[in-house]
């Protein structure tokens, strides 16, 4: 008998283990957050990529883009498997709008799935592309650009004063 109490003690424990925050998804492998947005809860890192220097073009109307050049983040965020509720894209896209409002940024072009917005940040211009899917899916490509990330580097001629 008390072997089978402690079966069903180490049953229970294993379902009350599993459903902790310790088992929930993992962030991919060297992946976080951007400094200046945070997840939404209940979401985990899926893929992500960062570059120094990269350029990316973003909808700032239909069928209109504007090419920004800087620091460049895209993360793309699932929503943890035992989440109950998933969001619709739309709330996905008023989370975004309003932290980048309350952070002083404005909405540059929002369609049904998608968004772009910008702020101003320590002396830097944070664009923001987003967009979502039904499933509860969405990702970000974030880029910071200053004016010194548009340096064009000169390098003056000089004739080989030698030959003749």
């Amino acid at each position: 008998m008390s072997r089978l109490v402690m079966v069903m003690c180490y049953l229970v424990l294993t379902v009350v283990l599993m459903g902790s925050p310790a088992f929930a998804d993992q962030d991919s492998e060297g992946c976080k957050d951007h400094p200046t947005f945070t997840r939404m809860p209940e979401y985990w890192i899926n893929s992500c990529e960062q570059k120094q220097f990269d350029t990316h073009d973003f909808i700032t109307a239909e069928g209109k883009t504007t090419p920004v050049e800087g620091q460049l983040w895209k993360i793309t965020y699932y929503p943890n498997e035992d989440m109950k509720t998933k969001p619709s894209e739309i709330q996905i896209l008023r989370n975004f709008e309003n932290a980048a409002k309350k952070q002083g940024g404005s909405v540059v072009f929002q369609d049904a799935t998608s968004g772009t917005y910008m702020l101003t940040k320590d002396g830097k211009e944070i664009w923001v592309d987003l967009w979502a899917e039904f499933t509860g899916k969405y990702g970000l490509i974030i880029e910071s650009s200053t004016n010194s990330s548009r340096k064009i580097w000169y390098r003056p001629y000089i004739p080989n004063r030698s030959a003749t």
